[in-house]
């Protein structure tokens, strides 16, 4: 499976518990086992590999607002196996869901042909103790934790949202993600939307839990900062445009993926 699929992690260091969260996530995905590229969007590189020999680094130097779009690309580009997982560095899965839906579109044998898949049905937010629990001992819950715990419920989540596994031509093919977007939200609503306007055959494994590990905010505001309007009248772009407009851009995305493989 190792040469089969590569997990791409985009990131940015905002705080240490975001780097602890991509140290928690690294080590999950070395034991898949995958191959890894961390994929940072910074203006300096933050990030140290000392104890991942094996995990491949690319870094896009940027002292504007973070791009995960720009980061799940370069790092696209730098990967060869023909699957691809797109990994926020702060969601983990149970290994076993992620390597189901790498078997899946590998080998789909008699079954209809998926390009891409998203792990978890449900999302679980972690406690800052439930957090650190992960971190120290590299075991996910097992379902509920306690009664407490409030799945997204209100939250729509996107087929691209937190981790997707797909197709590495399938994703080349569309042009990646849209470069537009800054800072959070709307990226994986507009991949999502690209992805079914663009006919590629996705699916959910509603089955399984995903797990979003605590991190500090800050004063980082999630739906208030300056680009966040922007990037949801983006992500209705994606989703609203004209036949003939979507097809232009799609086409010009997939030229700009090519132009960063020179």
């Amino acid at each position: 499976m190792k040469t089969t699929c590569s997990a791409i992690v985009p990131f940015r260091a905002t705080s240490p518990a975001r780097s602890e969260n991509l140290i928690t996530v690294l080590r999950w995905l070395t034991e898949i086992p995958v191959s890894v590229v961390v994929s940072e969007h910074s203006a300096q590189s933050d990030v140290d590999l000392t104890d991942f020999p094996e995990v491949r680094s690319v870094w896009e130097k940027s002292t504007g607002a973070f791009s995960k779009s720009a980061a799940c690309n370069a790092g696209v580009v730098v990967a060869r196996t023909p699957i691809i997982a797109l990994v926020d560095a702060d969601t983990m899965v149970q290994s076993r869901a992620l390597r189901a839906c790498i078997n899946r579109i590998a080998n789909p044998g008699e079954r209809e042909s998926i390009q891409a898949i998203r792990p978890f049905g449900r999302l679980i937010d972690l406690g800052e103790n439930q957090s650190r629990n992960v971190q120290e001992t590299g075991e996910l819950p097992r379902g509920l934790i306690d009664a407490s715990d409030a799945f997204r419920s209100s939250e729509h989540i996107p087929l691209a949202g937190g981790i997707l596994v797909i197709e590495r031509e399938s994703y080349l093919s569309i042009g990646g993600m849209d470069e537009s977007f800054l800072g959070w939200g709307g990226e994986d609503d507009a991949l999502s939307s690209v992805l079914k306007r663009c006919g590629v055959k996705g699916r959910i494994l509603t089955s399984e839990v995903g797990y979003h590990l605590w991190h500090n905010r800050g004063a980082e505001p999630r739906y208030q900062h300056e680009n966040y309007e922007s990037n949801v009248r983006r992500a209705m772009w994606w989703r609203e445009s004209s036949l003939e407009d979507f097809d232009s851009a799609v086409v010009n995305a997939r030229q700009a993926l090519q132009d960063r493989q020179r």
